[in-house]
Formats: structure tokens, C-alpha cells, sequence
């Protein structure tokens, strides 16, 4: 099997290094890649943003799977260009990629589909988020949210108005977050521990998990960086 894997990122880094020991993989190619992926034979200067371009050289390529690891092009709709022209993609359509690339609107969906998750209030103007942390709603320390993908960037713990208001009007009025209609997402501090769950379906039902506490105290991120943070859970069924 010959697989393309998008990205330039540690998780590509982790994903090339995995699947190059798979018996089923005689090749694997990293677009864009990185120092860490492997020698330069197998990267290749592909814009990972582009799905057309992905695409134009998977088929030229006789690509076999491809791998997509950032949020971009999921969200431009590289599986569904993929799936349109017959060709194996690992990662969601443009739909289901929302939940990542737009806050508000994964948000919106926990609290329809009543998955818990902490209080929050989606403003469209400068005006509504400036109120909405001025107010006795969430009190402080306060996250400040931006909508769409920001590359980690999008998010402010503000400990008190000040910097709440200063948060809203640097993202709001510059920069790409400029627009109209731009949504933002206020909410409360949420103390405790967090699961991450990443996932590949090969049929074992086993994943890895990530156990770690969020804040050991207001505004105060910690992490667990030692393998003892790391587990598995019980097979899924």
C-alpha cells in the first residue's frame, strides 16, 4: 500500500513513523512533512490547504490511502473531493470536520444533543461579547473563544474585564476575525480532568487515551508530561 500523509506537524512526525512499520505499507510520502518525517526523497511541497491539489497528486501518484492530519483541509472538504472521484481518505467530511473548525458551532451542538460541557454564549459583534463579559454571567477568570480554526491561537483566559474586553476587540476588530457575521464564544472556567481520545479503526477496539487535569486552580493550566499520564481503555465492543 502507498500512503500519502498530510501535514507537517508532530502528529504527521507520528503518524509517518507508525505507519512505515506497518507490513501492509511498502511506501509512505509525507506533503508537506518536515525534519522529522523522514529523508527529503519522501516529502514532497505540496500546499496541505489545497484539496485539489492533494487530490490532482494522489490520482497522479497512484496513491493508495491518504492520511489527512490537519484541520484545514478537512474543513475545505478534502474528504468529500476524495470520496467524489473514488479515492481512500482517512478523516471527516466537511460537515462532521465543524466540530472542530467552528467553535460555536460544536458548542451549539453539545448543548442541543445535551453533551456536557461548560456554560457558554455565542456573540456575532463586538458589541454582544463586550457585554457578554462585562456582565455577572460568567464572572472571571473568563475564556474568551474565537470562531473558526486559529492553529491553537484562538483563545484567551481573561482573569478579569480588562483583559476580557482587550481579548475581544484584538481578535474582533483585526485580522482575518474581522468580518461580519464573525462568531465568538464566551464560557466559564471548568475545572477538572479531561479524556483526549484519538482513534484509528483497524478492527483491534482498542484506543489510546490521555487522562490530564485542566487547571490546578483559576487560570492555571498544568500537564501531565510523563508516560505514566498515558493508558488504554477497556476494548470497546
Amino acid at each position: 500500500m502507498k500512503v500519502l500523509v498530510v501535514g507537517s506537524g508532530a502528529r504527521e512526525h507520528a503518524l509517518t513513523w507508525k505507519l512505515r512499520r506497518e507490513s501492509a505499507v511498502r511506501e509512505v510520502i509525507c506533503a508537506p512533512g518536515n525534519a522529522g518525517t523522514g529523508p527529503v526523497p519522501s516529502a514532497r511541497p505540496l500546499d496541505a490547504a489545497d484539496p485539489a491539489a492533494l487530490l490532482a497528486y494522489a490520482e497522479a501518484e497512484a496513491v493508495d490511502l491518504t492520511v489527512v492530519g490537519p484541520e484545514l483541509p478537512l474543513a475545505r472538504g478534502v474528504r468529500d473531493l476524495f470520496e467524489a472521484r473514488g479515492r481512500c481518505l482517512f478523516g471527516p467530511g466537511r460537515l462532521a470536520a465543524r466540530l472542530e473548525s467552528s467553535k460555536a458551532f460544536a458548542k451549539e451542538f453539545m448543548a442541543r444533543h445535551a453533551v456536557p460541557t461548560a456554560r457558554f454564549r455565542v456573540c456575532r459583534s463586538v458589541g454582544e461579547a463586550l457585554s457578554a463579559v462585562a456582565g455577572s454571567e460568567f464572572g472571571f477568570p473568563v475564556v474568551v473563544k474565537a470562531d473558526g480554526l486559529a492553529a491553537g491561537k484562538g483563545v484567551a483566559v481573561a482573569p478579569d474585564r480588562a483583559a476580557a474586553e482587550q481579548a475581544v476587540r484584538e481578535a474582533m476588530l483585526a485580522g482575518d476575525s474581522a468580518r461580519p457575521g464573525s462568531a465568538w464564544s464566551s464560557k466559564s472556567i471548568w475545572p477538572g480532568w479531561r479524556l483526549r481520545s484519538s482513534r484509528s479503526a483497524t478492527g483491534g477496539g482498542r484506543r489510546a487515551c490521555r487522562w490530564r487535569r485542566t487547571t490546578s486552580g483559576p487560570g492555571t493550566a498544568t500537564r501531565d508530561p510523563t508516560p505514566a499520564g498515558w493508558g488504554r481503555s477497556p476494548r470497546v465492543r
